[in-house]
């Protein structure tokens, strides 16, 4: 059902069922919109170290979610793009994707982050280079088309010459509105 513009009524008008019935599913139509406006998402964090080894990038492995409005999450790596995600009359929608961590105190190499959208680089890896004397932090966000079913993942990787550990975290997906 899409949405029809109302004819306009004038005083004293006798209204026919026809231009009534557009009204009911303008109605329909538009409260539809809204529900499928609402917010649907998920949170997840990793509050425990994960040691990454050098120069591989590695799956987050999650622990627990925060927040996870539709079912997006239920274990492991990845989050799987729930088919009520969809508005109905729709294939895809947008998301916003952020992702969060910290590596531990190294001075050597470069940090790094990115998302992958059913194995592939959403988009290239965000980098930074390794902080003498202090944790390094990293978060970068993106933007993607989803559909059902499809999964996203985060992975960090670091090139300090040895095993490192990440934690603090966290991974944040928030639908933005239907797509194509």
């Amino acid at each position: 059902m899409a949405y029809t513009p109302p004819p306009a009524f004038a005083p004293d008008d006798v209204l026919a069922a026809s231009d009534l019935n557009i009204l009911s599913d303008d109605i329909t139509d538009l409260d539809a919109r809204a529900t499928e406006s609402a917010f649907m998402g998920v949170s997840l964090l990793r509050g425990s170290n994960q040691s990454i080894s050098n120069a591989t990038f590695t799956d987050i492995s999650w622990t627990s979610a925060s927040i996870d409005v539709g079912g997006w999450w239920s274990s492991g790596t990845s989050v799987v793009v729930p088919a009520g995600a969809i508005p109905s009359g729709f294939t895809t929608i947008y998301v916003e994707i952020h992702g969060q961590t910290r590596a531990a105190s190294n001075g050597a190499g470069t940090r790094y982050l990115q998302f992958l959208l059913n194995g592939s680089v959403i988009e290239a890896a965000f980098n930074v280079s390794a902080i003498t004397g202090d944790t390094t932090a990293i978060q970068h966000t993106v933007w993607a088309e989803v559909a059902a079913a499809d999964v996203i993942k985060m992975q960090v990787e670091q090139t300090s010459g040895g095993a490192l550990n990440f934690a603090t975290n966290t991974f944040k997906i928030k639908r933005l509105g239907p797509g194509a």
